[in-house]
């Protein structure tokens, strides 16, 4: 009875979901200078598998996900000309160009390694 345990435990250790993160970084330039601030995003085309984001600044990002091919989206948000009647203040425009984010052209293969330098070029255009 207790092998019968113990092999039901290994069998579940083996079969864990738990992938080893990998410490991914890497620069973002727009139009050829360091995006100031923004966000980015590494979605995998596995539904079970969740996004993974990182904070942009001064052209610089790091991010933490597991190994795998990812769509990279990326996302900067400025004040507008428009004003919030109700809220007031400028409203917030994103001004990167959706083939970089929603409609993302960006693709990444996160390797298996303890770390992994990942740089992306955007163009405001």
């Amino acid at each position: 009875m207790r092998l019968l345990g113990l092999c039901l435990m290994l069998a579940a250790i083996g079969c864990s979901t738990d992938a080893r993160k990998v410490n991914v970084s890497g620069k973002v330039t727009l139009d050829g200078n360091p995006l100031a601030e923004g966000q980015i995003l590494f979605v995998s085309d596995q539904k079970d598998v969740p996004p993974e984001q990182g904070q942009i600044a001064q052209g610089t990002y790091t991010a933490t996900l597991p190994a795998g091919p990812r769509t990279v989206q990326i996302t900067a948000w400025r004040d507008s000309k428009k004003t919030n009647a109700v809220m007031g203040g400028a409203v917030k425009e994103q001004y990167i160009p959706a083939k970089f984010n929603e409609k993302s052209e960006l693709k990444t293969t996160i390797p298996d390694q303890a770390t992994f330098t990942a740089d992306f070029t955007v163009t405001g255009k």
